[in-house]
Order: C-alpha cells, then sequence, then structure tokens
C-alpha cells in the first residue's frame, strides 16, 4: 500500500527564522514554495515555481560591436551599424554572417548541429549532448498513474553545485504509489504490510490484511484459522436438537433425527388429567334459594359466584331457630315502676321517685355512707372551702387497663394566667412540672410547657445540664459525638480506632496510619486484604494476589509466548507476525456469511432460517409447525383433539353426570344440578343456628342490671323474666324518698 514521506513544512515566517542542514528541504506553506538549505543560511534558498521560468522582464538591451540602438525598457530596436552587412546574402538560407575581427573582414557562421535558421529564426534543437555547468532550474511533468518502474533522484550534498544521480536499489511505481527500498531507518506511522522484525523496534497501528491467524479459533465449535471458510450448520442444528434432548415433555414427543436434520413432535395421547378451570359454561345459570333464605346468583364458570342471601321476614324463631338468652318481659319490684308492652324489640320503661340519669341533678340532704362510695361521671366538683382527707393515699386513674393514654396529676387553677400541673406525662413516661391551658376537665396528652422546679436534687440527671456544676468527673462513654465534613484540606490527619470491636472503648490514632483529605491518600506501611483497582509502584509477595492493573512493571510473573518467542516483558522481542490485523486478505463465509473482518457480523437471520428449515420437512403429528420467516418464530398449533381426555373440557352444555348440590350447617337443603337448566332450591334455616346479636338484627333484651338502688332478680334463659327491686332511700327525718 501506498507511504507517505512528508518534509519539514511552516509559514514563510517559520521557514526565514529556520537554518536547515546541508541539502535538507523544507516547505512554504505560505507560498507553496520549496527551500534548499545549505546549513548555514537561515531561510535557505527558495526553488522559482515553474510558473516563474516563463515569465518576467528584461532590465535592458544593449547594442554590441557593428550594432546600434538597444532600450532600457519598453520595446527595443537592434540596427547593424557598419561593415556593409546588410548587402551580404546568404545563397544557402541556412547561416548567419558576423565579424570576424582577426581577419578584419565579415565572414558567414555555418550553424552547427542542434542549430536551424528558418528566415530571420534561429531554433535550438534538443539537447543530446553533455552539457557543463549548473542548471537552475529543471521542467518537472507530472506522472501519476503509470505502471512503471522509476528511480527518484538525489544529490550528493545538501547544498551547493552536485550531481543527480540515482540507485536501482531505490525504485517508485506511479501507478501502485509502492516506494521500494532494502531498508528504512524513520519513524514510521500508518499500517504496516508484511512481517515486522528486529530487537528494539516497535510498529503501532493495525495491519492492512492477514492470510491467518496466529492461533486458530473456534466458533460454536468449529476450529478457525482465517485459510479457509468454516460451516456451522451442524452445529448449530445440534445444538438446538440438544434443547429438546434432555428436556422435559408432557402430552408431546419431541425428536432431533441427526440424519436429515429435523424436530418431530408427536402430541400423545391425552389420558391425564388437565389443571386448571374450564373456561366458561356454554349457557350461564341462575342459581335461586328460596324458604327461609332467598336470593339469586348467575353462574357461568368464568369467574367467582357472589350471591347475597337475605333470612326471610319472621322465618327465625325465638328460642327455636335461635340459641343465646333473651327478655320478653319485666316485673317491677319495691320502689319501681316499669311500663312495657311485650313485643319484637320492645322497651321496657323503669322509673323510681325521681330521675336520676347520668345528667340528672338529684337533691339529697346530708348523706352519710357507711359503706363505699363510687362516682360514675365525667367530672366530680366539690364547692368546698376547704377538703380535708384522711387517706393516707390517693390514686388517680383507677380502673385503668392496658397501655395508659390520659396524663395524671394535680391541676391548679390559676386565674387569666396558665394553669399548672404537677403530674405524669405518659406521652413522654416522665413525671413533669408545668404550665398550660389545659383544666381539671381535660383528658389524654395534656399540652405541657415544661416549668421551672425549685428542689434539691439527688441522683443521676439525664438530659441537657446548663450552668456549672460545682463538681464533676470524665464521662465514662459518650454515645454520640459530633463530626464535621473535611474534604479537601492538604492536611495529614489521623484516623482513629478502638481496641474492641464492642462495649466502652478508649478512642485512639497511630502515627504510621495516615490520611490527606484533600489528595484522598490513605497511607500505611502495610495493608492485608484483596485489593481492587490500579497499583502504581512494585508489588511484591509470593502468596499475594492483586486485581486491576498495575501502573508499571519490569516483568512479567509468567513469561509467555508471543508468535513462538518467549516474552516476559524484561527485553523487546522479534515477531514476526503483524500485531493485528483490519481485514484478512481473503474474505471468508461463517455460516453464509461473507467476513473480512473490517465489521462485524450477526449469524441471527442466518441461524434462524437453519432452525426454520427443521420445522418445514419434519414429521408432524397432530401438532402443525410453521416458521415464521418475517419475525423468525415458529409457531405451533395443536390439532382438533379426537381422543379420549379426562379432567375439565373448556366449555360444556351439560355434566355427564348430574350432580347433587348439598347445603348444610345454618341452611339446610338438596338440589340436583346437570347443567342443562337453572337450580331453584328450597333451604332451611337449622334449629338453634341463629345467634342473638351475630346472625339478628334488631333490638331484644338478655339482661337487666341493678344500678344503686336498684336490686335485680333474673336467670337468664330463652324467654326468661327479670323481677327489678328498688331500693328504698330515707332522709335524715325518716321519710321516705323514692
Amino acid at each position: 500500500m501506498p507511504t507517505q514521506v512528508q518534509f519539514r513544512r511552516g509559514t514563510t515566517t517559520q521557514n526565514n527564522a529556520f537554518t536547515g542542514a546541508v541539502g535538507e528541504i523544507s516547505v512554504d506553506t505560505t507560498l507553496d514554495h520549496i527551500r534548499l538549505h545549505d546549513g548555514s543560511t537561515a531561510g535557505g534558498h527558495r526553488l522559482a515555481l515553474y510558473s516563474e521560468l516563463n515569465t518576467g522582464d528584461i532590465t535592458a538591451v544593449v547594442a554590441g560591436t557593428g550594432l546600434t540602438g538597444g532600450a532600457t525598457s519598453g520595446s527595443a530596436t537592434v540596427s547593424l551599424s557598419h561593415l556593409g552587412i546588410e548587402s551580404l546574402s546568404d545563397p544557402n538560407a541556412d547561416r548567419i554572417v558576423f565579424w570576424d575581427d582577426s581577419a578584419g573582414a565579415s565572414q558567414w557562421l555555418t550553424a552547427g548541429t542542434g542549430l536551424s535558421i528558418s528566415g530571420t529564426t534561429i531554433a535550438v534543437g534538443t539537447l543530446n549532448q553533455d552539457t557543463t555547468g549548473t542548471a537552475d532550474n529543471v521542467t518537472v511533468s507530472a506522472n501519476n498513474s503509470t505502471d512503471e518502474t522509476v528511480y527518484p533522484l538525489f544529490a550528493d550534498g545538501a547544498t551547493g553545485s552536485q550531481g543527480v544521480e540515482s540507485d536501482t536499489g531505490l525504485t517508485y511505481n506511479p501507478s501502485s504509489g509502492l516506494l521500494t527500498t532494502t531498508s528504512v531507518a524513520a519513524a514510521l506511522t500508518g499500517n504496516v504490510t508484511g512481517n515486522v522484525s528486529g530487537s528494539s523496534g516497535s510498529t503501532t497501528g493495525n495491519a492492512a490484511t492477514a492470510t491467518a491467524l496466529a492461533t486458530g479459533r473456534t466458533i460454536h465449535g468449529v476450529s478457525f484459522d482465517g485459510t479457509a471458510n468454516i460451516d456451522l450448520t451442524e452445529v448449530v442444528q445440534d445444538t438446538v436438537g440438544a434443547m429438546v434432548s434432555s428436556n422435559t415433555e408432557s402430552g408431546i414427543t419431541v425428536a432431533y433425527e441427526d440424519g436429515d436434520v429435523t424436530l418431530d413432535f408427536t402430541v400423545g395421547t391425552l389420558n391425564q388429567n388437565t389443571t386448571g378451570t374450564a373456561a366458561s359454561w356454554t349457557t350461564a345459570r341462575t342459581l335461586s334459594f328460596t324458604g327461609d333464605v332467598t336470593g339469586t346468583g348467575s353462574v357461568d364458570g368464568s369467574a367467582n359466584v357472589a350471591t347475597a342471601l337475605t333470612i326471610a321476614a319472621n322465618s327465625v324463631a325465638l328460642g327455636t331457630d335461635t340459641t343465646g338468652n333473651y327478655m320478653t318481659d319485666a316485673s317491677a319490684g319495691t320502689g319501681v315502676t316499669i311500663t312495657h308492652t311485650p313485643a319484637e324489640g320492645s322497651t321496657a320503661t323503669i322509673a323510681i321517685g325521681q330521675a336520676v340519669a347520668t345528667d340528672s341533678d338529684v337533691t339529697f340532704a346530708d348523706l352519710t355512707l357507711s359503706g363505699d362510695l363510687t362516682v360514675n361521671g365525667t367530672t366530680s366538683t366539690l364547692a368546698s372551702t376547704n377538703s380535708l382527707i384522711s387517706d393516707a393515699l390517693i390514686e388517680l386513674a383507677n380502673g385503668t387497663s392496658g397501655t395508659p393514654g390520659n396524663d395524671a396529676g394535680l391541676v391548679i387553677e390559676r386565674g387569666s394566667a396558665d394553669n399548672a400541673f404537677i403530674g405524669y406525662d405518659e406521652s413522654a413516661d416522665k413525671f413533669t412540672v408545668g404550665t398550660g391551658s389545659f383544666t381539671g376537665a381535660s383528658t389524654g396528652n395534656l399540652t405541657i410547657t415544661t416549668g421551672t422546679l425549685v428542689a434539691n436534687l439527688e441522683g443521676n440527671v439525664t438530659g441537657n445540664v446548663t450552668g456549672n456544676a460545682d463538681t464533676a468527673t470524665t464521662a465514662t462513654t459518650a454515645t454520640n459525638v459530633t463530626a464535621s465534613a473535611n474534604n479537601s484540606t492538604d492536611e495529614t490527619v489521623y484516623p482513629t480506632f478502638i481496641d474492641g470491636a464492642t462495649g466502652g472503648q478508649g478512642i485512639e490514632t497511630d502515627t504510621g496510619l495516615t490520611y490527606n483529605p484533600s489528595s484522598g491518600l490513605l497511607t500505611s506501611t502495610l495493608f492485608a486484604g484483596a485489593l481492587t483497582g490500579n497499583v502504581t509502584g512494585n508489588v511484591s509477595g509470593s502468596s499475594g494476589s492483586t486485581t486491576g492493573n498495575a501502573a508499571t512493571a519490569t516483568a512479567l510473573e509468567t513469561a509467555r509466548t508471543i508468535g513462538g518467542t518467549s516474552f516476559d516483558g524484561t527485553a523487546n522481542i522479534a515477531v514476526g507476525l503483524a500485531a493485528t490485523a483490519t481485514a484478512l486478505a481473503t474474505a471468508r463465509t461463517i455460516h453464509g456469511v461473507s467476513f473480512d473482518g473490517t465489521a462485524n457480523i450477526d449469524l441471527s437471520e442466518v441461524v434462524a432460517d437453519t432452525v426454520g428449515a427443521m420445522f418445514s420437512s419434519n414429521t408432524e403429528t397432530g401438532i402443525t409447525a410453521t416458521y415464521q420467516d418475517a419475525d423468525n418464530t415458529v409457531d405451533l398449533v395443536v390439532g382438533t383433539l379426537n381422543q379420549d381426555t379426562t379432567g375439565n373440557a373448556a366449555t360444556a352444555t351439560a355434566l355427564e353426570t348430574a350432580r347433587t348440590l348439598s347445603f348444610t350447617g345454618d341452611v339446610t337443603g338438596t338440589g340436583s344440578f346437570d347443567g342443562t337448566g337453572n337450580l331453584a332450591t328450597a333451604l332451611t334455616i337449622a334449629a338453634n343456628s341463629v345467634a342473638l346479636g351475630t346472625d339478628t338484627t334488631g333490638n331484644y333484651m338478655a339482661q337487666v342490671s341493678g344500678g344503686n338502688g336498684i336490686t335485680i332478680s333474673h336467670s337468664q334463659g330463652e324467654g326468661s323474666t327479670a323481677t327489678i327491686t328498688g331500693t328504698a332511700i330515707y332522709n335524715a327525718a325518716g321519710s321516705l324518698l323514692n
């Protein structure tokens, strides 16, 4: 392939400042001129362009001996001045006259070889003889295409008058652009065709072509070294065949025929159960429920059926169809009046002498209780001036169970200022002293502003403490420390560490372990562990291993063979192989696709066509396989199944055997169903299957409990009656109050 040779080049200014070696050539890129250097003249000597050889102005025409006239500018006229030359004639028309000073007379000058005279014109012919002197310029013609061997010219010296020579060992072909010589000593940029040798040289770039790979490779199990085409048809077929040779098959048999490279599919008799459910019934059916429970629902098998059933009115008989206790009536005892008409959901009205509801105001004279006093309500108000309590202990929030949710304590009313609180804050799980807008009627989580407690403290204090302690000791263990970020300061810092993995430990440093936040450099004398990433410097150790690349290395740990020559990195080697190749000298086909190494190739389509052909001439029973070339897929269609099957059909108009639907539990009943029509079944609520409050709606009485001043006599049972008696209440004078 062509090789470019470039000379030194630069602008006119750069050339003027450059002094080249003797015979060195440089290119003026401003004027498009070549300069020849002599080793001492700055800028060298500019060579004239071809166009400059044929143009210019004569500065003067001077008349010589026997001539008159002349001029220093413009047109010049020269005339013969004497000697009678004007009267001479040339009978041969091929000579000129001249004055011979030695003879003192005019003479005829005969035109020699290479000269011709025609009228008043003297012409110089082609000079085929040797010449002496130095030509300032030569005429160069272009030859870019002739298929011939020519010889570049060169001079012995860099400057001065030199003879032009050639060397048969240095040839050039204008047609191919091939410059041939025995050796070149220079830095070469570009691709190299052929072997490269030498113990100290190196080449960069890719070989244009290569006839073979140095090491043969396998493509899908077939050896390939670039010397011939390979065909992957058989190995691809075997690969696909292996996919159906050790697979799991159910209801179908797939056999790979290696002889004719086809896949045979056989669907077996479907005598096995199938999984899943039928997609739907041909005709949707209606399920109807009548009797004590009514409702309807449609079912076609395509989805679950949710049917709302309603217990018919007056179909549940209390005591007969129900379990559990309830009351039908209530009788009045002493001090109590009952108004009640037994009925479904009836209400009995029980009255005493005055209203004693929770929101009623009940008035009594002085009241002395010999027993316990229990007050149920939201707020108890004491309007006395002072309260004297003999109890040594006062229990607040009595009756609290489970997780407490109400703050408890004493609320001090402070008029227009926030009230004060001394008690226990459940949300903080701490005793609290503070103020807020709450009152004694507030409940739940109070909003408390921490107040000031003036008291002497004994014991440990948890939390922030302001002010100066009279005495203090060093904290035994700090649970948290505050760290600030430092990602850029160029300084040496010392990572801290502890002696133990857990528990209270002292923090220490080691001057041998340092870190610089600016450079991110962690420095120590030794690291033990797997290191991933690049390593700068030498790596030693007989048992260690590193991953990633070392920045530099003086030798390979294990010498490798390159092109048959051992290489361990300590010295250069000569290998008669191109480093890499961008193209193969002869393009090859890989599974029918041309490959010359200049670009990647894709075998997807040809592999798909190969597999598709395996479905085009195969044997098929009960199934049809079609290769779709457009999207490279194989469509498999199982034909109509005319054999017996077990399991569920996708759709059906009737069941082969009618089935009985049985309902048990709280609702009982049966019905026969074969799928040919709708099913209507009467259902009955089973005795004692309806639980009051769970399975029924509406009001009923199950029990009556006695409050203050009320006595209840009642045994729970189906249809039981409770007797309610009021306790007589007297004042201090002995008068009955109720």
